[in-house]
């Protein structure tokens, strides 16, 4: 069986990618051209020999990327059974602080690449009939979330999108969840800004590896909305039960 992962070369995306590696997947890593995707290509291969590992590199924001990545597995003769669509962007700050060039790059990115990767593969998770379609949405997509405006908008798209095709693909016997994260520590400078937030972020955060095994153990049960952590779950609660004045003021300090 082969997943394939967007975003695969680093934090999440490897650690989910990492995942289905040690499930004995072959993985296709389609992610930006790097020295990470290149390192993360030696590691599987050393540490899983008998799989295959497929490197795809790829800007999303080209023209026609899904569709070239679509044709290329054809030609590969492959069937992708797990899709993961991890690629994406985020920012924190008050809405009128960034371009709108950049914001609509966050569109592109975490609404039309993940809907286009859906649209794609979609008939080849119908014809796996055992696989999954894993979308990664975020804590943020699950409430709104002032200073992450845009931001929170795509990552519910997400979530909204994904328990749609839950429901279509559920006669196919695909599974189907979005991954909703709350803070993740992938890298030196994502730590200092976790710390800078507060007692609650670096309580509830996870590591990508640590992500991975949740969220598969949880998608294996037939989860449908995934918040890895017990603390993030519970704030989740808490929040969708608060009035929403107190709960946009709630997450806007969390993200000032």
């Amino acid at each position: 069986m082969v997943a394939l992962i967007t975003g695969g070369a680093a934090g999440i995306g490897r650690g989910l990618a990492y995942e289905c590696a040690k499930q004995g997947y072959d993985v296709i890593l389609a992610s930006l051209p790097s020295k990470a995707l290149e390192k993360t290509v030696v590691d599987f291969e050393t540490e899983f020999p008998s799989i295959n590992v497929y490197k795809y590199a790829v800007d999303f924001l080209k023209e026609n990327a899904v569709e070239d990545l679509h044709t290329w597995v054809i030609e590969k003769k492959l069937n992708v059974d797990v899709l993961v669509n991890n690629v994406g962007l985020g920012s924190v700050g008050p809405f009128e602080n960034s371009e709108m060039k950049f914001y609509e790059v966050m569109i592109a990115l975490n609404v039309r690449i993940t809907t286009r990767m859906c649209h794609a593969f979609l008939s080849h998770l119908q014809k796996s009939k055992k696989g999954f379609l894993l979308n990664v949405s975020s804590f943020a997509g699950t409430v709104p979330v002032p200073n992450k405006a845009v931001y929170s908008s795509t990552k519910a798209y997400v979530l909204n999108l994904t328990l749609s095709l839950r429901h279509e693909l559920k006669s196919y016997g695909v599974k189907v969840a979005a991954l909703c994260p709350g803070a993740v520590v992938t890298s030196p400078e994502v730590q200092e800004r976790i710390k800078a937030a507060g007692y609650f972020s670096m309580k509830s955060a996870l590591y990508p590896n640590e992500l991975a095994k949740i969220t598969f153990k949880r998608l294996n049960r037939g989860d449908s909305v995934i918040i890895p952590g017990k603390l993030n779950a519970f704030f989740n609660f808490l929040l969708t039960v608060l009035p929403l004045d107190i709960r946009n003021t709630l997450m806007a300090k969390a993200f000032k």
